[in-house]
């Protein structure tokens, strides 16, 4: 299974324009907003099919990676012709 979360960032004025930083105040909206789609994730993601889409793109990112792992062995010529 392949958990998903929504962490709050916002865009800040930085050395070299504008750079994403994480909001870790417990109590701003963003913060709020973020736990909340969290927590709600498999329903909305029943309801809004680009959010199961997601899901379904981290599930096969998981795997690839886990594919591509030194510790799995080689892959055969043969896994790369599959589909």
């Amino acid at each position: 299974s392949v958990w998903l979360a929504v962490e709050a960032r916002a865009q800040q004025a930085g050395q070299h324009g504008l750079e994403d930083s994480p909001v870790t105040e417990p109590d701003h909206p963003l913060v709020k907003y973020a736990e909340q789609f969290t927590h709600n994730f498999e329903l909305i993601a029943e309801r809004r099919s680009v959010f199961h889409q997601l899901r379904e793109v981290a599930k096969a990112s998981v795997v690839a990676k886990f594919l591509l792992e030194p510790d799995f062995g080689p892959l055969s010529e043969a896994w790369f012709h599959l589909a």
